[in-house]
């Protein structure tokens, strides 16, 4: 089976989408021998064309533009429509809802089995004049799309209640996974007091809630005075920050460094004492540096907002704390450093829970089961219409 997956951004750009993208292309292509064609953008000049990695062919296409983090050119069409003519796929996967690869991709395919990857609820960001952008390509191309595929993964709860519901019956709850036998409990037992966040570190991720967590830290640092925090992850605010730590008199106390990989990653998880994901809208869908974090045995700490409340159960393997309440997020800080004997059951009962129902084994299982189901479907109707002239 041939399979193209659309993407804005892909591997080794970081970030949740990437990493998700990334994973399903690579087990489609070691666990099903699958050939996987991977389209997706960059502004580098010199990354533009085709390469192969790990048996993935990606074609990466320049962008004139990004528009509020989203890439974008004209020439995409003839692109794209080239690569599909080339390519020849049975089934193309676009990831959305971050315009324009996948519409464009979309727009292009014609009856070529089509499946949407919906990665968060929405795009809206609580900026105008920027959501009304956002909300006439929502209530347009992007409804179209909807329209025109054959199916819906997603992995996010408020997507059932947003203005998509409307094709539910399209939907497949499929989650990402880990990498259980990469991402592992270290082999000492000390940690270093280093508070950890992952993620985007960019002025379009504030949603992230980095500011929410910096403030947190500091007023933790008041009852355990050794504390540092660590902020890993690429994007363009990283000096945003460090100006807020000189403000919070945090300067020595607050690393900021770019995104890891691999085995940096993983040392990172598996030195640090909690990872926090303090996300303030629904924007994250799901945080699958929750699952890598607890992968490693390394406790966690989320707040009830978007698809976090779906890994995390409060007390039970982590703690989950109000959007943007500060206090709050202080003290289970505090908490988790101080309370040895509750932070070490919540951390076993979360190292059961990733072990034993997030596995990207299974989850490329589910997504080939999908897709090798629609090819199949498509080419019976194909055969229809054949004998039907």
């Amino acid at each position: 089976m041939k399979i193209l997956l659309a993407t804005p951004y892909f591997y080794p750009s970081s970030g949740g989408l990437e990493r998700y993208t990334y994973h399903i292309a690579r087990g489609l292509v070691e666990g099903y021998g699958d050939s996987v064609v991977v389209v997706t953008a960059t502004r580098d000049r010199s990354e533009c064309g085709v390469t192969v990695s790990e048996g993935i062919r990606i074609y990466r296409l320049y962008a004139d533009l990004v528009f509020s983090n989203s890439p974008l050119s004209l020439s995409w069409f003839k692109n794209v429509l080239h690569i599909l003519q080339k390519e020849q796929p049975d089934i193309v996967n676009g990831h959305a809802p971050v315009p324009f690869m996948n519409d464009i991709v979309g727009l292009c395919i014609g009856k070529i089995p089509y499946v949407i990857t919906y990665h968060f609820s929405s795009m809206k960001k609580g900026k105008l004049p920027l959501d009304w952008a956002i909300e006439l390509y929502e209530s347009t191309l992007l409804r179209l799309l909807f329209m025109k595929s054959d199916a819906v993964i997603c992995y996010s709860n408020e997507l059932t209640e947003n203005k998509m519901r409307k094709y539910r019956s399209k939907f497949k709850p499929l989650t990402p996974g880990v990498d259980c036998t990469f991402f592992c409990p270290p082999k000492k037992e000390n940690r270093s007091p280093v508070v950890l966040f992952v993620g985007k570190i960019d002025t379009g991720a504030h949603f992230k809630g980095i500011d929410i967590l910096m403030q947190a830290f500091a007023l933790a640092r008041k009852s355990i005075p050794g504390i540092k925090l660590r902020l890993v992850g690429g994007g363009n605010a990283h000096n945003i920050y460090r100006a807020l730590a000189d403000t919070l008199g945090l300067s020595s106390n607050v690393t900021i460094s770019g995104a890891l990989y691999g085995e940096e990653l993983r040392a990172a998880y598996q030195d640090a004492s909690v990872l926090v994901l303090p996300t303030h809208t629904v924007q994250e869908s799901f945080g699958m540096v929750l699952l890598e974090a607890m992968a490693c045995k390394l406790p966690v700490i989320g707040s009830y907002c978007g698809g976090i409340p779906r890994i995390i159960q409060h007390n039970k393997n982590g703690i989950l704390v109000s959007p943007r309440n500060i206090e709050m997020l202080a003290q289970a800080i505090v908490k988790t450093l101080v309370d040895k004997p509750s932070t070490n059951r919540r951390v076993l009962q979360a190292y059961a829970d990733v072990t034993q129902k997030f596995t990207w084994q299974a989850e490329v299982e589910k997504t080939h089961s999908l897709f090798s189901t629609l090819v199949k479907e498509a080419s019976k109707k194909k055969s229809g219409w054949a004998k039907s002239w």
